[in-house]
């Protein structure tokens, strides 16, 4: 055959594992043939020392033997195995803490500092306005302003049947002011309110009251009452001045007056009356109320 020669001359170079292959291939025996790696290697110079020098591979005895009558030197069988390289490690970085600016520290300070003094002022403040109350519901009211004293300064007759009468005269820088206060039955409050306001006047209801803690400048708290002003069931309020007032209690009123009717319950009214005193009067002194 023509490819005889060609093992011959492979034979003749020193490639032994050629000339096995040739060989085995022409005597078409139809056996396995069993070719080890290192052994091909061999017959490539360049390339068994390029792989021998970068390590990639491993060959690895697997100890078989070729029972192939053409392999009269059993070498060992050799299989290749890549090696994976090997990764590099990554350092680990340590973790920072973040520091709090100096500028947003110094900030913090200062509105809790800021903080701590309006809370300090805030109580001095409600202990000055309680302080402030307490003074008001004392100073400047005068003694001796009887109940019978204030109806003859305001002009406003009490009935013969009124119980519970209360009357206070407090002083001002600008002006006085005068307050007097009865409770009456209720058919009774109804008649004599009828014969102080005129015929065509209604007396209104407290539709808008005043805030919880509405002081005025002369408060019925110094006479123990509630401020008409702020209640609301069964209060009627109207005002009256003396001017072209005809009526049969109108007739003897000396001043304007704010006049509120409170139904109390149990067939009761109480009666209000809160009048600016100018020019001041003097409430006689130690005059029994």
């Amino acid at each position: 055959m023509k490819t005889r020669p060609i093992a011959e001359a492979a034979d003749g170079k020193g490639d032994n594992g050629s000339v096995r292959h040739r060989t085995h291939c022409l005597g078409n025996s139809g056996r396995d043939m069993s070719l080890p790696v290192d052994e091909k290697m061999s017959d490539v110079p360049r390339c068994n020392a390029g792989a021998m020098a970068t390590g990639r591979i491993e060959v690895v005895s697997s100890g078989k033997r070729d029972d192939s009558p053409m392999d009269t030197s059993r070498e060992k069988t050799a299989a290749v195995r890549p090696v994976r390289p090997v990764r590099p490690v990554r350092p680990v970085r340590p973790v920072r803490r973040r520091r709090v600016p100096v500028a947003r520290a110094v900030a913090l300070a200062l509105l809790t500092c800021v903080a701590a003094t309006i809370g300090v002022f805030a109580r001095s403040a409600d202990e000055v306005s309680s302080d402030l109350t307490d003074q008001e519901m004392t100073c400047c009211w005068e003694d001796g302003a009887s109940p019978a004293w204030m109806s003859d300064q305001l002009g406003i007759r009490v009935p013969e049947g009124a119980s519970d009468r209360r009357a206070g005269y407090r002083t001002g820088q600008r002006y006085d002011t005068g307050l007097l206060s009865f409770v009456l039955p209720s058919e009774e409050a109804e008649t004599y309110t009828g014969r102080l306001i005129e015929k065509d006047t209604v007396m209104i209801e407290n539709t808008h009251p005043a805030e919880k803690g509405y002081r005025p400048a002369a408060a019925f708290g110094h006479l123990g009452l509630p401020e008409p002003e702020t209640l609301v069931q069964g209060l009627r309020r109207t005002s009256l001045c003396p001017d072209d007032l005809m009526t049969p209690e109108g007739t003897h009123l000396q001043r304007c007056v704010d006049l509120f009717a409170h139904e109390l319950g149990a067939g009761t009214t109480r009666i209000y009356v809160r009048s600016t005193v100018e020019p001041p009067v003097t409430p006689p002194v130690n005059k029994a109320q």
